[in-house]
């Protein structure tokens, strides 16, 4: 008899510390989310990602049209740490000069493709994702280099999502990019992309 409610007594001490150590988890829980502040989102990791840039181009019957008639135009994709000096460039005729080279202007740049479109033609580029890139600038070698109307820029979609079942977790998830483009007969139009405005982010 003695055994038995010694017994009982046991269970229920392991059942009171049970709960108290449930109280103090989730009391500490309680705290933690209510004081101090908010805490700053997670920053998203740039890393390499296979076919994680999708590029959708359309080219006018009259690309690139120069005394009446058409003609094949170069294009240059650049993958981009830091949008910065892109747009720089983009600025005035000689930085566009300086983009249509295809090279490592600055440290920014973490790869460079150059493509040639045909007038009427119709593609879709899938192209491997550097790491470190957060934008895609994109430069036209029109015979009319005008500035403001030979690039387009798009930036890489990011957003933080909360994830876990019990306690969740802000996580910072980086997506493909998924853009279109329009080639007229004298300039580079943006047609749309997936890229998150600020606000949604």
């Amino acid at each position: 008899m003695y055994k038995s409610g010694f017994l009982q007594w046991i269970c229920c001490r392991k059942y009171i510390v049970m709960i108290e150590l449930i109280l103090i988890v989730f009391g500490g829980l309680f705290i933690t989310s209510c004081g101090g502040g908010k805490k700053p989102d997670p920053e998203p990791q740039w890393l390499y990602q296979p076919k994680g840039i999708e590029i959708t181009y359309h080219a006018n019957n009259m690309l690139n049209e120069f005394n009446g008639a058409s003609h094949v135009l170069q294009a240059v994709i650049y993958q981009l740490s830091d949008i910065n000096k892109f747009m720089e460039l983009t600025a005035y005729q000689d930085g566009l000069k300086t983009l249509l080279q295809a090279q490592n202007f600055d440290s920014s740049v973490q790869a460079v493709k150059k493509i040639f479109i045909n007038p009427g033609e119709d593609g879709n580029l899938v192209i491997t994702r550097a790491e470190k890139c957060k934008w895609v600038g994109i430069v036209a070698g029109f015979f009319n280099l005008t500035p403001g109307r030979v690039t387009c820029f798009f930036e890489i979609p990011h957003k933080v999502e909360k994830q876990g079942f019990i306690f969740k977790k802000k996580v910072a998830v980086v997506m493909d990019l998924k853009a279109e483009i329009y080639f007229t007969e004298h300039d580079l139009k943006k047609i749309k992309s997936n890229e998150i405005k600020s606000n949604e982010k």
